[in-house]
């Protein structure tokens, strides 16, 4: 993922950097204490931009010369004006963040499967799924690299493409340049022009780079504890080198005016280095956290040969062993690269210097740790929340070493940023042996882990004690999948793969018998399957809509050939069908004929007796809305826009008994509501809660990344399957379950 950790605004002293839930400014030029902002959740990127107010933009109050905009775990935007500490505006956007860019009147952040860009006062999502984001200076090209390797060039006031490049896999940033992009890669630094012309500048893992404003110095971020700073664009001779050592770890860089380089540490803290004097100013530590204890040291090129010389006769009198030679990160300047770089070094308070060998912070650690030198940090990381119960770190701990033996990287990630978070909050705060053996727990994980290929097993659960039985079907677990059942039990599944060149979307069809057929093979961007009966159902890709008859499937008219995101409807013989174009808005088939419905802008529908929606509104960043026949209205606000305070958990699927009744899957809990989605009753949930269907308002189902559970009218319980849930449907006698398996 490609989210900054800190930013400098342009034309103002103003430094902000992430620490947990927390948003910490900073004079840039003195490094004082600003101001400090609190969040619900845990904050992923900070970014500054001028947003413009538009019609359709999120952001209401009036603009501020120095504006950021803050990203937090679950997705939701922030606009934040950095002079006056105070939040601006609110969006939520719904999804993981996996990327965050933002330059001028352009702001854009990529989730698991679009990016969704602001410019100009109008909002553009764009289906791709992207690792790195960087918009142009002059703000009129978004660079985005794919999970493919590609670089994709888009215009941010269209969404439209302009070009795609080749580029390398394993992309970790991008960042602009007047040249064009600078990509860093796992296999090294790479400079792109806009033709797609490739020049290799660098070899070896680049996590990060910056340029400065005036676009003379390259700053690149080798590994946690390695920043080299060079002269830009490339001239002569290596002049001077800066490295960064034991203690604590480095998390981003970004530069200010002038000569200014921020060097971002972990907790929140940063070193504001003069590259011009070779000079280092701490932050302040801010008002109720502890201060600092490291030190920053710069030094240029002859000083740095100067004490390793020292240091070589120094060990070499004291019998030291030969030198190590297996340190590919130590800065490879190969021939096609050589100009001036700095190289800064920090300490630790507590710990001695050490030689300049990057990256591993422990000399006696390999640079690169494999799968089980992962599990061995991961076991020393729980043995230590066990023997240290004041951090409250034990659960998170467990759970990172099962999802790593499971394969599954991203909630190894999730589980780590737990127990940091846990820690921060234990009193006294978390230890400094704590503190490393996270840190090694992370880079372990990082190197170590490795996805294992997943399938999705659709699996048929058959009378009151759920007996399973193989349907015969099996598919990727990346694609995305949706279920429908007929009440005599013909199957249907949708599958959507990753959003990628002439992707395929194919709709089958099993018999109550069991046997498989292919339906539909077609190239989409977006696809829904909805089915009210067994003699009525639909399938949409892109803008092209089929409906069903119980014996075929024929072509259908769609909304004015819009891209159809999802279809919904009411119940009953005389339900309408509706559709939410890939823009958020609802359009409403009655009597045969389409019209446009002007509503809030929809993120989700909900079918049953009565239409839900989710969405935003003038006073809501985010509700849960009921249809009345003709307009929407507001039954529970879950996130107010004017104070950007977030009142209950976010919604992310929704079903609605015979009765009337509503249950609810949310990221950790479970909930029912009798009165039309206005109060909530809840109930815990471990994991996350992604889909939910039912029979009645005493028999409902639910499923996520903790298994199957279920209602029987009092409160929920678990059931024989523990594995990931990805969707499930049903009738009145049977459940057909979509199980992740490894």
């Amino acid at each position: 993922m490609s989210l900054p950790m800190i930013a400098c605004a342009a034309g103002e002293p103003v430094l902000l950097t992430i620490d947990g839930k927390d948003l910490l400014a900073f004079d840039a030029t003195t490094g004082a204490a600003k101001w400090r902002l609190s969040f619900e959740r845990r904050l992923a990127g900070v970014a500054f931009a001028a947003l413009e107010r538009g019609a359709t933009s999120p952001w209401r109050a009036p603009a501020s010369a120095s504006e950021a905009v803050v990203v937090d775990a679950s997705g939701t935007l922030h606009a934040v004006d950095a002079a006056a500490g105070r939040v601006v505006g609110s969006r939520e956007a719904s999804g993981a963040p996996s990327a965050l860019a933002g330059s001028g009147d352009v702001v854009a952040v990529a989730f698991d499967r679009r990016v969704i860009v602001w410019s100009e006062g109008a909002t553009h999502e764009i289906a791709i799924r992207a690792v790195a984001l960087a918009v142009a200076r002059d703000g009129r090209t978004l660079a985005i690299a794919t999970n493919e390797g590609d670089l994709v060039l888009v215009d941010p006031a269209t969404g439209a493409t302009t070009a795609r490049h080749a580029l390398c896999v394993d992309v970790n940033g991008v960042t602009a340049s007047p040249e064009g992009w600078i990509v860093a890669c796992d296999e090294g630094l790479r400079a792109v022009t806009p033709d797609g012309t490739t020049r290799r500048l660098l070899d070896g893992p680049v996590e990060r780079t910056a340029l400065d404003v005036a676009s003379r110095y390259l700053a690149v971020h080798r590994s946690d504890t390695s920043v080299v700073v060079y002269d830009w664009p490339p001239a002569g001779a290596p002049a001077a080198r800066v490295t960064l050592g034991k203690g604590h770890h480095l998390v981003d860089v970004a530069f200010g005016e002038e000569n200014l380089l921020a060097v971002g540490i972990d907790r929140g803290d940063a070193s504001l280095v003069d590259l011009a004097a070779f000079t280092s100013r701490r932050t302040e530590a801010h008002p109720g956290r502890a201060p600092h204890d490291w030190l920053l040291t710069v030094e240029d090129e002859t000083q740095r040969a100067s004490r390793a010389e020292a240091q070589r006769k120094t060990s070499a009198g004291a019998g030291a062993p030969a030198s190590v030679t297996n340190h590919k990160a130590r800065l490879a300047i190969g021939a096609t690269i050589g100009f001036g770089v700095l190289l800064f070094r920090l300490f630790s308070l507590q710990s001695p210097a050490s030689t300049f060998y990057e990256p591993p912070p422990f000399p006696h650690l390999e640079p690169h740790c494999d799968e089980a030198c992962a599990r061995v940090r991961l076991s020393v990381l729980e043995a230590t929340c066990r023997d240290e119960p004041a951090l409250g770190c034990s659960r998170a701990a467990e759970e990172a070493q099962a999802a790593f033996g499971r394969g599954r990287c991203e909630e190894v990630t999730r589980a780590l940023d737990e127990a940091e978070d846990a820690s921060a909050h234990a009193d006294g705060g978390a230890t400094e042996i704590f503190s490393a053996t996270l840190r090694l727990a992370r880079e372990g994980a990082k190197t170590g882990c490795k996805d294992q290929p997943a399938e999705v097993e659709v699996v048929q659960l058959r009378g009151p004690d759920r007996s399973p039985e193989p349907t015969g079907l099996a598919v990727s677990a990346t694609d995305r999948l949706e279920l429908w059942a007929t009440p005599s039990g013909t199957l249907f599944a949708l599958t959507v793969p990753p959003p990628d060149a002439g992707r395929t979307c194919t709709l089958r069809q099993r018999s109550p018998v069991g046997a498989w057929s292919t339906r539909f093979e077609e190239r989409c961007a977006a696809a829904s399957l909805h089915g009210r009966s067994a003699a009525e159902a639909y399938v949409s890709f892109d803008a092209r809509l089929y409906a069903f008859d119980g014996r075929e499937w024929r072509a259908s008219a769609g909304p004015s050939g819009l891209v159809i995101d999802q279809l919904a409807s009411t119940s009953g013989p005389t339900g309408e069908l509706f559709a939410l174009d890939h823009g958020g808005a609802l359009h409403r088939r009655r009597d045969g004929k389409w019209s446009s419905l002007h509503v809030a802008r929809l993120e989700r529908l909900y079918s049953g007796p009565a239409l839900f929606a989710r969405g935003a509104t003038d006073t809501a960043a985010d509700a849960l809305l009921r249809w009345s026949g003709e307009a929407f209205t507001v039954q529970r606000v879950v996130a107010d826009r004017a104070t950007s305070v977030r009142l209950d958990a976010p919604i992310v699927d929704v079903w609605s008994s015979p009765t009337g009744e509503l249950f609810a899957a949310r990221p950790t809990s479970l909930g029912r509501s009798k009165d039309a989605g206005r109060s909530w009753e809840d109930w815990s949930a471990p994991g996350s809660m992604s889909v939910v269907w039912g029979r009645s308002a005493n028999d409902v189902y639910a499923g996520g990344t903790t298994g199957l559970r279920r209602f029987d009218g009092a409160t929920w319980s678990t059931t024989g399957y523990a594995e990931p849930i990805r969707a499930l449907t049903g009738n009145a006698r049977d459940l057909w379950v979509a199980i992740q398996r490894r």
